[in-house]
């Protein structure tokens, strides 16, 4: 994994060795089952330990990660019941709120979502996948915005990071990456033609795509 996370050059430092992390922990390459340690991640992120160990802590809250006692961190390995009980809290506050603002969105408002959810679909099959996330988690947190709730936005975010555990690369070579990728689309079109019921069963089917997706070996083990 060696300088596969890139170099930090932020006054952030903290801030943007968590979003680095984050992002090696998506796309599989910090992988669930693996120690790490602060002094080899720092080494790999160009920047002192103190922003590193201050970022785990970060990722700690967030349920990413797991500290194990004067070793380093490991990424959470979820089971098919934690994946359950983050998704049924993504249901009930996800799919109440695009329906509402299905209803009572502003023309204003869509411009920018369309022109994510066109961006996804090209982005899952280039396999540039750090890229697809950061879409792709724009576009959700965005359309949530629009609520006018950041404690919902905010929560919505942590819940969302930790179903992205299982590595994303895994969802694309099943082919389900690509299938999610075009439904943001149909969301949009929901959405633009102020359709509630169907803006919310296309979000609850969205989000219940994690757990269609979930590896098979792991879902035996349920």
């Amino acid at each position: 994994m060696a300088n596969e996370l890139g170099n930090i050059s932020s006054t952030s430092f903290r801030e943007q060795a968590a979003r680095a992390i984050r992002r090696a922990i998506f796309t599989g390459k910090i992988a669930p089952g693996v120690l790490y340690s602060v002094s080899a991640l720092s080494g790999q992120l160009g920047v002192s330990a103190t922003p590193v160990r201050e970022a785990m802590l970060d990722l700690v809250s967030e349920g990413l990660v797991v500290a194990v006692r004067s070793r380093g961190y490991r990424v959470v390995d979820l089971t098919p019941q934690d994946l359950d009980h983050i998704l049924r809290l993504r249901v009930l506050l996800e799919v109440p709120t695009s329906g509402e603002i299905a209803e009572s969105r502003n023309d204003d408002d869509l411009p920018r979502l369309l022109d994510l959810a066109a961006r996804l679909p090209d982005l899952a099959t280039s396999g540039d996948y750090e890229t697809y996330l950061e879409n792709d988690q724009e576009f959700h947190l965005g359309l949530l915005a629009l609520s006018g709730n950041p404690r919902l936005v905010s929560i919505v975010e942590k819940l969302r990071n930790q179903t992205r555990i299982f590595d994303v690369s895994k969802l694309a070579a099943s082919g389900g990456l690509a299938g999610s990728a075009h439904e943001h689309l149909e969301i949009m079109k929901a959405i633009r033609d102020r359709d509630r019921p169907r803006t919310e069963e296309l979000v609850e089917h969205h989000i219940l795509r994690s757990r269609r997706a979930w590896p098979a070996e792991k879902a035996a083990g349920s």
